[in-house]
């Protein structure tokens, strides 16, 4: 499975849910299912190091996460898959949510989802 294939079998979890219950999705998955599991931690390998091809990460959020980017796209789609990726691995049930950085002016971020 190369690398896009595998951020696939992740974020697959997001169809047709709302970001909440995307994020309650892929925790359930990664603790009742091993394979999950251990896809789970090449796929956040793959984020944190940034190994996608261009236009991949755009199109996983965009079209697997059903979330919109427009500006900086795979740019903002890392900032997206790396606010998921805390998300999911919070012990608590607290979620922070992907903010979009040009609509705040008083903090780098702003909620956006």
């Amino acid at each position: 499975m190369n690398n896009y294939q595998n951020a696939v079998s992740i974020l697959i979890r997001f169809d047709a849910l709302g970001y909440i219950e995307g994020i309650q999705s892929i925790k359930k998955s990664i603790k009742n299912n091993p394979i999950i599991a251990e896809r789970w931690a090449d796929f956040v390998s793959i984020i944190q190091n940034r190994e996608l091809e261009p236009d991949q990460p755009l199109t996983l959020v965009n079209d697997m996460a059903n979330q919109v980017i427009y500006e900086n796209p795979d740019e903002e789609a890392y900032v997206w898959l790396d606010r998921m990726i805390q998300n999911v691995e919070r012990e608590d049930n607290g979620l922070d949510p992907y903010i979009k950085p040009e609509d705040d002016h008083t903090s780098e971020f702003k909620r956006y989802r």
